[in-house]
């Protein structure tokens, strides 16, 4: 019904805190894995991003003075319903 015009994330559904902290155990886990270097540099950017998001998803939804009303539209297989 209220939108603020912009699109919503394709992440909204998603527990990044969780994300996070599974990643950043396996990141702690290979990091201390001798041969692993690779993998710890390619855990540490998952983590970058994640933070991003996070920063993104904030900044997003601060902004209520943006919002606007998104007229409501009825379904085509639902009558008319009349007073």
């Amino acid at each position: 019904m209220f939108g603020n015009g912009r699109r919503q994330p394709r992440h909204q559904g998603l527990d990044l805190p969780t994300v996070r902290d599974t990643v950043g155990y396996m990141h702690d886990d290979v990091v201390r894995t001798p041969g692993c270097e690779r993998l710890a540099i390619a855990f540490g950017a998952v983590l970058r991003e994640i933070d991003a998001l996070e920063r993104q998803r904030i900044t997003a939804s601060g902004n209520i003075v943006a919002a606007r009303f998104v007229p409501f539209r009825r379904r085509r297989d639902e009558p008319d319903r009349q007073p």
